[in-house]
């Protein structure tokens, strides 16, 4: 459905994205929600990061999950999130329809093992049949 990627560091508010490839998915936009009107905030360990992907599915979508890759000199490192089922953050609900926005909205405590490093994430959503 939606392969984008970011600079995770100390953004808030919309973040400018990069499409990595979407091919399922149109109008995407990325926002850090976490910092209230301080921004930019620091995303370090221990971190409440909240975040909203904004999209509008070019196809009916029964089920979809997220992959998160931090990415450090070129090469992804995968991140494994509590939760990856995107229909339990979507609104509106799954099933999503093809040409209806999306609100995702994902929150994440960063964990402690986190290096303090500025990091590209990408942040993949396929959906049940693996297209992103």
């Amino acid at each position: 459905l939606i392969a984008i990627c970011l600079i995770a560091s100390v953004s808030a508010g919309q973040v400018p994205i990069k499409d990595c490839g979407s091919k399922g998915a149109s109008s995407i936009t990325v926002d850090v929600v976490s910092c209230g009107s301080n921004p930019p905030c620091p995303v370090k360990p221990g971190f409440n990061m909240a975040l909203s992907i904004k999209f509008t599915p070019k196809n009916a979508i029964q089920n979809a999950t997220s992959k998160v890759y931090g990415v450090l000199d070129g090469i992804p490192v995968p991140f494994a999130l509590p939760n990856p089922k995107v229909c339990d953050f979507a609104n509106p609900a799954c099933p999503l329809k093809a040409g209806v926005p999306v609100s995702y909205n994902y929150k994440l405590k960063i964990p402690a093992f986190v290096p303090k490093i500025t990091v590209l994430v990408k942040w993949e959503i396929e959906d049940q049949a693996t297209n992103n």
